[in-house]
């Protein structure tokens, strides 16, 4: 087919008569619209990647379940006090988990260094954290900067307490009770002993899950240089501490309940919650002693464990708020 030249400068094409150089401008358009989304969708989930929201998003519950044990009220500054806190927890959690991806991410065999931008990313959520909190209360501020500490002095060098053993795991379980606190903090502190016994509780709760999360990502850790505490116990010393872990949850909610700190319902369900996650690790140690690795025990038993926190938020806001 011949193509058609009018008497002007432009060219056109046979089928769209469109001048050829405004089709060349256009694909040009094209494909520069096509690049910028494409580097858009790889920025995003990058961004996906080192803030890890989904492990961490369940546990924006922690905030709620200290405002319900406080006492909150619902009033639109007590309200208005928690949603700046649950802002203040969001940060916190965003924060945290950016700078120990970022530092894990250097310590991983080939890996490469992080990098100056996403390093500046962790530190900024970290201090729109405790900005966030002090705006909450003074001592939610305080609160959110000793998380801060606790988080760096957890991920980052020179210290980097993940690698050492037991430190790690009781600096990860108070940094996630925390959370709790600053949620307490936002109802006014209304029932300090109530707010007590529900701290201490998720501080030993948190220890035996700490466990379960270094037991599933023990060859991981290994490869980057973390000696973690399950590497330091061993199979059985880690299914040990786990059910200790568990049992002195149970016997501190008795105490709590029997001293009118807390529900009388809390030792029933933290005894389910802990002999579902035993059974789930007994399992797991007895298909590891048979040569095969034991897949998805950390998810079975974050199921159980959020299962437990949704009803123990719920129970005490219908029942004892």
């Amino acid at each position: 087919m011949i193509a058609l030249r009018p008497t002007g400068r432009a060219r056109f094409t046979p089928l769209s008569w469109r001048p050829v150089d405004q089709t060349l401008a256009g694909d040009s358009r094209s494909r520069n619209v096509a690049k910028t989304v494409a580097a858009a969708r790889a920025a995003g989930a990058e961004i996906r990647r080192l803030l890890r929201f989904r492990e961490w998003a369940p546990m924006l519950g922690l905030p709620l379940f200290g405002w319900i044990c406080a006492r909150g009220g619902w009033d639109l500054a007590s309200l208005a006090r928690l949603m700046v806190a649950g802002a203040c927890c969001v940060a916190y959690f965003a924060g945290g988990y950016a700078l120990n991806e970022c530092a894990d991410r250097a310590r991983r065999p080939g890996g490469a260094p992080a990098g100056v931008a996403r390093y500046g990313m962790g530190f900024a959520l970290a201090a729109g954290a405790v900005a966030l909190g002090f705006l909450s209360s003074v001592a939610a501020g305080w609160l959110a900067l000793l998380g801060m500490v606790a988080g760096g002095i957890y991920s980052l060098p020179p210290v980097r307490a993940k690698g050492i053993p037991v430190a790690g795991a009781v600096l990860n379980a108070a940094g996630f009770t925390l959370t709790f606190l600053i949620g307490a903090e936002a109802a006014g502190g209304v029932a300090p002993s109530a707010v007590a016994a529900g701290a201490a509780l998720l501080l030993l709760l948190f220890l035996p899950a700490q466990l379960v999360h270094e037991w599933d990502h023990r060859e991981e850790d290994r490869a980057a240089g973390d000696r973690t505490t399950a590497q330091a116990l061993g199979a059985r010393g880690t299914g040990a501490a786990i059910a200790g872990g568990f049992l002195a949850s149970v016997l501190w909610t008795c105490a709590a309940a029997r001293a009118g700190m807390a529900p009388w319902w809390w030792p029933v369900a933290t005894l389910a919650v802990g002999l579902g996650v035993m059974a789930l690790v007994v399992r797991a140690l007895r298909v590891e002693a048979g040569g095969t690795t034991a897949a998805g025990i950390k998810a079975a038993a974050r199921s159980w464990l959020l299962g437990y926190g949704a009803a123990l938020a719920v129970g005490t806001l219908l029942i004892d708020h």
